[in-house]
Protein backbone atom coordinates (compact mmCIF):
# COMPACT_ATOMS: atom_id res chain seq x y z
CA UNK A 1 0.00 0.00 0.00
CA UNK A 2 1.49 3.52 -1.04
CA UNK A 3 -0.75 5.71 1.72
CA UNK A 4 1.80 6.22 3.80
CA UNK A 5 4.22 7.34 1.24
CA UNK A 6 6.68 10.39 1.28
CA UNK A 7 8.52 11.99 -1.69
CA UNK A 8 11.85 14.01 -0.01
CA UNK A 9 13.47 15.85 -2.94
CA UNK A 10 16.08 18.64 -1.17
CA UNK A 11 14.70 19.87 1.82
CA UNK A 12 10.98 19.69 0.63
CA UNK A 13 8.35 16.72 1.52
CA UNK A 14 5.63 15.38 -0.61
CA UNK A 15 2.69 13.41 0.68
CA UNK A 16 1.08 10.00 -1.42
CA UNK A 17 -2.17 11.54 -2.73
CA UNK A 18 -3.04 8.97 -5.70
CA UNK A 19 -2.29 6.33 -8.47
CA UNK A 20 -2.62 6.26 -12.10
CA UNK A 21 -1.31 3.24 -14.05
CA UNK A 22 1.88 4.19 -14.46
CA UNK A 23 2.64 7.00 -12.05
CA UNK A 24 1.70 8.43 -8.41
CA UNK A 25 1.15 11.62 -7.68
CA UNK A 26 2.34 13.38 -4.50
CA UNK A 27 1.13 16.62 -2.99
CA UNK A 28 2.99 19.32 -1.14
CA UNK A 29 2.41 19.83 2.30
CA UNK A 30 0.58 23.25 1.36
CA UNK A 31 -1.40 21.57 -1.28
CA UNK A 32 -0.41 23.94 -3.84
CA UNK A 33 2.16 22.09 -6.20
CA UNK A 34 2.33 17.79 -7.10
CA UNK A 35 4.97 15.55 -8.30
CA UNK A 36 3.90 12.94 -10.92
CA UNK A 37 6.89 10.16 -10.59
CA UNK A 38 6.43 7.27 -12.62
CA UNK A 39 6.87 3.65 -11.22
CA UNK A 40 9.20 1.15 -12.38
CA UNK A 41 6.98 -1.39 -13.91
CA UNK A 42 7.54 -4.57 -16.63
CA UNK A 43 8.84 -3.43 -19.82
CA UNK A 44 6.02 -3.81 -21.53
CA UNK A 45 4.64 -0.89 -19.90
CA UNK A 46 6.36 1.68 -21.73
CA UNK A 47 6.69 3.74 -18.88
CA UNK A 48 9.56 6.28 -20.50
CA UNK A 49 7.40 6.61 -23.86
CA UNK A 50 4.14 7.74 -21.87
CA UNK A 51 6.13 10.48 -19.58
CA UNK A 52 7.56 11.69 -22.56
CA UNK A 53 4.35 12.04 -24.79
CA UNK A 54 2.72 13.90 -20.87
CA UNK A 55 5.78 15.85 -21.06
CA UNK A 56 5.85 17.30 -24.59
CA UNK A 57 2.01 17.82 -24.23
CA UNK A 58 2.03 19.75 -20.79
CA UNK A 59 4.85 21.56 -22.79
CA UNK A 60 2.61 22.74 -25.63
CA UNK A 61 0.17 23.30 -24.26
CA UNK A 62 1.71 26.07 -22.05
CA UNK A 63 2.25 27.49 -25.24
CA UNK A 64 -1.20 28.70 -25.98
CA UNK A 65 -2.38 30.76 -22.88
CA UNK A 66 -6.60 29.99 -23.70
CA UNK A 67 -6.02 26.60 -23.59
CA UNK A 68 -3.58 26.32 -20.81
CA UNK A 69 -6.19 27.70 -18.45
CA UNK A 70 -7.73 24.45 -18.50
CA UNK A 71 -4.94 22.84 -17.17
CA UNK A 72 -2.57 22.64 -14.21
CA UNK A 73 0.48 24.80 -14.45
CA UNK A 74 3.38 22.91 -16.03
CA UNK A 75 6.60 23.60 -13.62
CA UNK A 76 8.32 20.90 -15.71
CA UNK A 77 11.37 18.31 -14.90
CA UNK A 78 14.24 18.33 -12.92
CA UNK A 79 17.08 16.30 -12.34
CA UNK A 80 17.62 16.07 -8.36
CA UNK A 81 17.92 13.57 -5.71
CA UNK A 82 14.51 12.46 -5.38
CA UNK A 83 13.79 9.88 -2.36
CA UNK A 84 10.72 7.90 -1.54
CA UNK A 85 9.85 6.50 1.85
CA UNK A 86 7.12 4.57 2.81
CA UNK A 87 5.33 5.18 6.25
CA UNK A 88 7.81 2.80 8.01
CA UNK A 89 10.29 5.34 6.49
CA UNK A 90 12.13 2.59 4.59
CA UNK A 91 13.31 3.61 0.98
CA UNK A 92 11.13 2.75 -1.27
CA UNK A 93 12.92 4.68 -4.10
CA UNK A 94 14.00 1.44 -6.18
CA UNK A 95 10.55 1.12 -6.76
CA UNK A 96 10.29 4.28 -9.24
CA UNK A 97 12.28 5.56 -12.13
CA UNK A 98 14.63 8.87 -10.52
CA UNK A 99 14.58 10.38 -14.19
CA UNK A 100 10.56 10.00 -15.03
CA UNK A 101 9.12 12.63 -12.62
CA UNK A 102 7.29 15.91 -13.22
CA UNK A 103 6.16 18.98 -11.44
CA UNK A 104 2.85 20.77 -11.76
CA UNK A 105 0.25 22.85 -9.62
CA UNK A 106 -2.32 20.86 -7.41
CA UNK A 107 -5.76 21.20 -8.19
CA UNK A 108 -8.01 20.14 -5.43
CA UNK A 109 -10.97 19.22 -7.41
CA UNK A 110 -13.14 15.96 -8.17
CA UNK A 111 -11.87 14.77 -11.55
CA UNK A 112 -14.16 12.47 -13.34
CA UNK A 113 -12.39 10.56 -17.18
CA UNK A 114 -13.88 13.32 -19.78
CA UNK A 115 -15.53 10.28 -21.44
CA UNK A 116 -18.03 9.96 -18.80
CA UNK A 117 -19.81 13.25 -20.20
CA UNK A 118 -21.63 13.45 -23.14
CA UNK A 119 -18.93 13.93 -25.98
CA UNK A 120 -21.22 17.72 -27.25
CA UNK A 121 -19.99 18.99 -23.94
CA UNK A 122 -16.25 18.16 -24.39
CA UNK A 123 -16.55 18.25 -28.36
CA UNK A 124 -14.70 21.96 -28.42
CA UNK A 125 -12.23 21.65 -26.19
CA UNK A 126 -11.29 18.08 -27.68
CA UNK A 127 -11.33 19.75 -31.02
CA UNK A 128 -8.94 23.13 -29.84
CA UNK A 129 -6.58 20.29 -28.12
CA UNK A 130 -6.16 18.16 -31.57
CA UNK A 131 -5.42 21.29 -33.40
CA UNK A 132 -2.20 22.12 -31.79
CA UNK A 133 -1.45 18.24 -31.38
CA UNK A 134 -2.55 16.97 -28.23
CA UNK A 135 -4.12 13.91 -29.37
CA UNK A 136 -4.40 11.73 -26.56
CA UNK A 137 -7.40 12.47 -24.08
CA UNK A 138 -8.34 8.50 -23.32
CA UNK A 139 -7.28 9.03 -19.91
CA UNK A 140 -7.79 12.24 -19.47
CA UNK A 141 -9.54 13.25 -16.27
CA UNK A 142 -11.74 16.98 -15.72
CA UNK A 143 -12.17 18.19 -12.76
CA UNK A 144 -14.94 21.38 -12.62
CA UNK A 145 -14.07 24.65 -10.13
CA UNK A 146 -17.03 26.03 -10.27
CA UNK A 147 -20.94 26.52 -11.87
CA UNK A 148 -19.72 28.50 -14.67
CA UNK A 149 -17.61 25.81 -16.19
CA UNK A 150 -14.15 26.93 -15.55
CA UNK A 151 -12.26 23.35 -15.36
CA UNK A 152 -8.79 21.37 -15.53
CA UNK A 153 -8.08 18.56 -17.49
CA UNK A 154 -4.68 16.37 -15.96
CA UNK A 155 -3.58 12.82 -17.84
CA UNK A 156 -3.36 14.01 -21.33
CA UNK A 157 -0.43 13.21 -23.85
CA UNK A 158 0.42 14.10 -27.35
CA UNK A 159 -0.30 10.24 -28.66
CA UNK A 160 -1.28 7.13 -26.84
CA UNK A 161 1.15 4.64 -26.15
CA UNK A 162 0.08 1.22 -26.68
CA UNK A 163 1.15 -1.39 -24.34
CA UNK A 164 2.74 -4.37 -25.48
CA UNK A 165 1.27 -8.02 -24.87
Amino acid sequence: MRQGRVLHIENDRFRYHASGSYADVFVSEDRSRCWKVFRLQSASMRSSEVFDSEVKAYSLLSQYPALARHAPTFFGTINCEARVTDDNIMDVSHEYFSNLMYQMEFCDLYFRKLGSFPFEKTASLRKQLSAIGIHHLSDASIGFKNESGECKLIDFAIHEIELWH
